[in-house]
């Protein structure tokens, strides 16, 4: 018997996780699953969901979109939410899933797999699931040397004042703890950001409990933006001081750097919906990515890039050094190391024979970090679930 399937699709910036529900709608249906797609900003669905959900075998969102409605219905079929962002940024959502419900909640690094288990007793299953690519140009790709761009980075940056601001009024609940945590965070830009709490409390002889913690980093959800910003900011400023010429698609750099810096070494573009972002990238010779501080996880650029037919060069996680060589199939580069960064690029520029074969190598292992692999393994893991 075929699962019946449905995907609630929420609102997303650029549309990156819209993409994602439309994507993961062609591979369940691939996988011989009947899938039906529920648009929430389209449609009340007061009215519609309550009449839909008995006949599903399995609910399917991103980032806990529609847990609220989930939970106001008499039929709880079996509902997989896969995060594409840490677990404190989906605090008030997280904290609405009963635990008696059959609710799996799957994250794209494994540090998060451990906050949720640590924190959230009322979810039922976790696992670690990373992100799936998409193929820029499936069906004709561009040869690497008649490829139109150079080097881009495809991500916005956003107001760090008005971040800074924010967290400044943050810290006016609790100033002993949040200032102290703060401060180290935006320097250790390696420990998880919960470990800095706890590690800050127990320095100052502050006690808390799991509930106090998860409000607490809720409150300093926009430090996580802020670190990941001030490291992304750093890494362009460095690429362009070292000569590297870079186009940079997103919105929120020209306040930060005005493109007449760097003697016209950074071209910057509007922000692009994910679409066009996938298309830019299969007519690129290098995608810089700069992932969130996923220590042991992914992103999905990572991928996509890859899939792309582009040289990716990206920062290092525990997950992706075990899924790739560095300069076999991936160029991994060290935040604190930007200057052989930058002469690896210049190299991957002029030695064209080097970067196709990384590129060749990187194809024989895109297949196993797609969404239709993604699909395919979630369905695995559902049915082998006690029923």
């Amino acid at each position: 018997m075929r699962k019946k399937i449905l995907i609630i699709k929420g609102s997303s910036q650029y549309d990156t996780v819209r993409y994602f529900c439309d994507e993961m709608l062609l591979c369940f249906t691939k996988a011989g699953c009947l899938v039906t797609l529920f648009d929430m900003t389209q449609i009340d669905p007061n009215i519609v969901i309550p009449d839909l959900f008995d006949a599903y075998d399995m609910i399917f969102s991103f980032n806990a979109i529609g847990i609220e409605i989930y939970n106001s219905m008499n039929v709880h079929p079996f509902f997989w939410t896969f995060l594409v962002d840490p677990p404190f940024h989906i605090h008030p959502r997280l904290k609405l899933i009963n635990k008696n419900d059959p609710v799996m909640v799957s994250c794209i690094d494994r540090n998060h797999v451990t906050y949720i288990d640590k924190y959230y007793k009322n979810i039922a299953y976790t696992c670690f699931m990373p992100h799936g690519g998409i193929y820029g140009e499936p069906f004709k790709r561009i040869p690497y040397s008649d490829r139109s761009n150079n080097v881009i980075f495809m991500g916005s940056l956003g107001d760090v004042y008005e971040i800074n601001n924010m967290l400044n009024v943050a810290a006016e609940s609790w100033p002993e703890l949040i200032n102290p945590i703060i401060n180290t965070a935006m320097f250790d830009i390696d420990s998880e950001l919960d470990d800095i709490v706890l590690r800050k409390a127990e320095e100052l002889s502050i006690s808390l409990s799991n509930s106090m913690t998860t409000e607490i980093m809720y409150i300093l959800e926009r430090l996580d933006a802020l670190r990941r910003y001030n490291k992304r900011l750093s890494l362009i400023k460095a690429l362009c001081n070292s000569d590297i010429s870079i186009d940079i698609w997103g919105s929120g750099w020209t306040k930060a750097l005005p493109a007449s810096s760097f003697n016209g070494k950074l071209k910057l573009h509007n922000a692009v919906s994910y679409n066009t972002a996938k298309f830019i990238m299969a007519d690129t010779r290098i995608v810089i990515s700069d992932m969130p501080l996923f220590h042991d996880g992914s992103h999905e650029r990572v991928f996509s890039s890859m899939q792309s037919g582009a040289v990716t060069v990206s920062d290092k996680s525990i997950y992706l050094e075990e899924c790739f060589e560095n300069e076999k199939e991936i160029v991994f580069y060290d935040c604190n190391e930007i200057d052989n960064l930058a002469e690896k690029i210049k190299g991957l520029l002029s030695d064209f024979h080097k970067a196709e074969n990384i590129i060749s190598n990187a194809d024989m292992l895109t297949e196993y970090h797609t969404w239709q692999s993604r699909a395919n393994a979630i369905l695995a893991i559902v049915a082998n679930l006690p029923q």
